[in-house]
This record gives C-alpha cells, structure tokens and sequence, in this order.
C-alpha cells in the first residue's frame, strides 16, 4: 500500500486558506454557475452584502482530484476476525451497479444528491455577479481632471529593486560581455590564422585547405563563427603536422599558443555584472485621466396599482442596480439619484426610495420632468455620462403618453442608456398589457444599442433582466430557475 506524504510548504494554520483558493480556482465555472442559478431563482437577492453566503452545488457538477492505484501488481490484505470467508470466496456487489439504488423510490424520482454548500464572502460574491457587467456606451468626458494614471515609458539604468526587469538586464549584461570579448576574439583569430598558414605549408593536399583572405565563406563569417571554425580546423591540423614541423616553425607555433592562452585568460577579468551598464529598471509617465463620471437617474412608480409583488421585484431590481455601481465603479465616480412619482414626482433618499411606497394615481412625465430638470442643474452632458432606469408596473394616467414620449426622446440625446423595467405578476390587473409597452417599444427601435426594454413577471426574471442590462453586446445572460422573496433592503 502506496503511503502519501503532503510536502506542501504552508503551514497547518494556512492549509484551509490555500485549499480553499485551490478549491475555487479549480470550480470556479461551477461555482459561478450555482451562483447565477441560486440568484436566478430569486432567493439570494437579498445576500448580496451579507458578511459570507452559503452557495449551494450539485454534485453533478463537482470533480475533485484523488489518488488511485495503477492496474496490476499484487495486493495482500489482511482482516483479522474473518470467520465466514475463505481466499476464493466471492461476493456479490453491493449498491450503485447497474442503475441499483438503495432507496425505495421508482428511477427517476427525486431530485438528485445536492452536493454540498460552498461559503463565498460578501466581496467574493459580488466580483462573481458584477465582474463581466458593465454601463454601456461608457465614454470618457472631461479632460480637465486631477487623476493620473502611470504608464510604461521604456527602460532606465537607475531605479528601485522592484522595478529592475531581469530579462532586460541579462540581455545588456550578455551584450556588454559581448561586446568585450570581440577585440580579444579578435586578437585570438590572427594568431590562429598565423598558426593555420604555418601548417597549411607542410599539408600535401593544400586545395583541401583554403585561402583564408580570398574564401567568401569565411570572410563573412561573425567573430564568433570564424573563432570556432579556426579553433576546429588549427587543432586537427595540429594533430597531423606537429611532427614535421622545422625547428623555428615549431618555437613559432609555441609561441602563439602562449598569446592564445594568454588573451584567452584576459577574458576571465570581465566583470560578471557591472551595475552602472547592465541593469535596466522599468520607467513610468505619469499621465492624466479623462473624467469617466457617471449618474444614474432611478425613477420609481410608487403609486396604488403597485401591488407588494411588483415593489419587492422592482426593490431587489435597484438593489442589485446599486450594488453594482458601487462595486464596479465606485461612490465617488457614480451619482445615484433617487425619484418617487405618483402623480407627482419628488427626489428622495436611498432609504425613502427602497422602503416607502404611497397611493394615488400615476403620471409617469411627473418622473421624466424632474430628471430633466435635475439633469440641466446639475449635471452638464460633457462632464457626465448620464443613464435612467425606470421601473413601472406600465400604467399611465390617460392622455400622459404623449407627453411621457416627447420627454423620454428629448432626454435620449444626452444619455448613454435608459433601462426599463416593467413589473407585472399574475395578480396584477392585465398582466399581459401595458399603457406604456408598446409605446416603448418604438423608442426602443429607434435607440438600439441606447434604450433597454425588459418585463419582470415573476422574482426569477429579475436577475435575468438585470444582466441582460448590463452584459456587453455579444456575451449570453445566465438563464435562472423559479422561486420567490420577500424582503425589506437597505441600501
């Protein structure tokens, strides 16, 4: 039996840590599979900003790597108290063959084994949902801004250890050792020609050993090439004619080796590193960043024909709508602006937008008027990329149509986006009609790729909606799986 010996460096009190990370690195398709289906179904809503949230898994979808043994080979057990076996016996196997299950059900019932519950943090969380989404049409404005950004500007002989780029210093360091050898190299090459003319006197078959002055080949050969050609082709001559070499032939031949040897040594005092030549450090700019600041304008219908349905969808809508400029983008380059409208409408808090809802009727131009207004105080179009995002159960006082269309078309121009969102649910009255759909619809053809359109009917589409918002053109929203919630959200 093969004994397995965990050699990894951490300690015990980090082994959880690191196995985890391993964990969700090696699932992290599946995990953010369960995450989108969990949300999908409309019951973890309401866990986005929680501290930790438990994600539940299929097994289906769970692999974890073991350690198994090879076929082949003997296997000796032994299982002290054995008094109804002998070696030979066989026994029949015991559950899972052939599609046997041990339980009572017929196949086919039940839903299957769950798996088991994977813990993600709040920030692990939503980097999962929010990572891949982002505000479309997205355009950096003003110029005149304070950020800066570093970017790479080559290379430096000075700088600090972190930023020292070692692929560049090791190629400075082999050119300036390069470059050092080649005078001596070079030196080393004429004594090796001189010893080659020498031996070439005494060879009988002198055309095998070319002119070294009028050979092409050699001629164009680097220094490098020519040293190695010359080293190769003086030792085999060497080997033939030292014998019959003349006296002063051979002191001459004696005498180069010495000079060889000699400019062959001065290569060894080269400095292996010289810092004031070799090292190269990566240079930054500073450079300025155009301001990308954004608003987004939330307008609600907070009027009677909302029942407590549509509220909790149209709530978990901007919930999920805040948590995601807040965590993409940040408070400080995103202004959310709230606005409640019946008849009339008022700009509110964060609080007061998520909690309160009132009565009355709805006149939807009231919420369109204001963000007019607020947008022309406030915000300049060439400072801000503005977005709204309305949600409505499609109601509309008679006669405010027209009026509604004329502001939303008049407000398109200076936005990048509007999203609408229609909240219906199976007791609202004329669940499969709106006052205000069809209307949209033709804004929407005239603005694609600027007006967004979709219908929440139950809790599960919310999520659906929401990413398909906010998913760049081209990438598929996650579909989502049915369930309900009721909740009460602070932002």
């Amino acid at each position: 039996m093969a004994n397995v010996v965990d050699r990894r460096q951490e300690s015990n009190s980090d082994r959880y840590v690191s196995s985890r990370e391993r964990l969700l690195k090696r699932h992290k398709k599946q995990v953010r599979k369960a995450v989108d289906n969990y949300l999908g179904s409309g019951k973890g809503v309401e866990q986005i900003g929680k501290e930790t949230v438990d994600i539940p898994i299929p097994k289906d979808d769970l692999f974890e790597p073991h350690i198994v043994h090879g076929e082949g080979g003997v296997n000796r057990q032994v299982h002290p108290g054995n008094k109804e076996f002998n070696a030979g016996d066989t026994q029949d196997k015991q559950g899972g063959g052939g599609g046997q299950g041990s339980g009572d059900g017929e196949p086919g019932d039940g839903e299957g084994e769950a798996g088991y519950v994977f813990q993600l943090t709040g920030d692990e969380l939503k980097e999962m949902i929010f990572k891949d989404l982002e505000l479309p049409n997205l355009e950096r404005k003003s110029q005149d801004s304070d950020e800066t950004e570093q970017r790479r500007a080559g290379f430096v002989q000075d700088g600090t250890p972190n930023r020292m780029d070692l692929v560049r210093s090791k190629t400075a360091q082999k050119m300036r050792q390069k470059a050092s050898r080649k005078p001596i190299e070079k030196k080393i090459i004429k004594r090796l020609e001189e010893q080659y003319w020498i031996y070439r006197e005494y060879a009988a078959d002198k055309e095998n050993y070319p002119d070294l002055d009028q050979d092409e080949t050699y001629q164009h050969l680097m220094v490098g090439e020519k040293l190695k050609a010359l080293q190769d082709i003086v030792g085999n001559m060497s080997e033939q004619y030292t014998e019959v070499l003349t006296e002063e032939d051979t002191a001459t031949i004696a005498r180069l080796d010495d000079e060889i040897e000699a400019l062959d040594k001065s290569k060894s005092i080269i400095p292996k590193w010289n810092r004031a030549t070799d090292l190269r450090f990566r240079n930054y700019n500073e450079h300025p960043v155009p301001a990308d600041k954004a608003v987004m304008f939330c307008v609600r219908d907070t009027s009677g024909s909302i029942n407590d349905e549509m509220m909790r969808d149209s709530t978990i809508f901007y919930w999920l709508l805040y948590n995601f400029l807040s965590e993409k983008y940040g408070e400080d380059k995103v202004d959310v602006v709230y606005i409640a409208h019946t008849t009339q409408a008022k700009e509110v808090t964060a609080d007061e937008f998520f909690n309160d809802r009132d009565n009355g009727g709805t006149t939807v131009s009231s919420g369109m008027q204001l963000t007019k207004e607020i947008l022309e105080e406030r915000y300049a179009a060439a400072d801000y990329n503005v977005y709204a995002a309305q949600a409505s159960d499609g109601d509309n006082q008679g006669g405010d149509n027209a009026l509604t269309k004329s502001l939303i078309e008049e407000l398109l121009p200076k936005m990048q986006a509007f999203f609408y969102a229609e909240t219906k649910s199976g007791k609202a009255w004329r669940p499969d009609q709106s006052d205000i759909w069809d209307m949209y619809k033709d804004i929407e053809a005239s603005n694609s790729g600027r007006f967004f359109m979709g219908r929440i009917k139950e809790t599960r589409d919310v999520y659906k909606i929401f990413r398909e918002f906010f998913t760049p053109k081209g990438e598929a929203a996650p579909s989502s799986k049915p369930s309900a919630s009721a909740l009460r959200l602070e932002p």
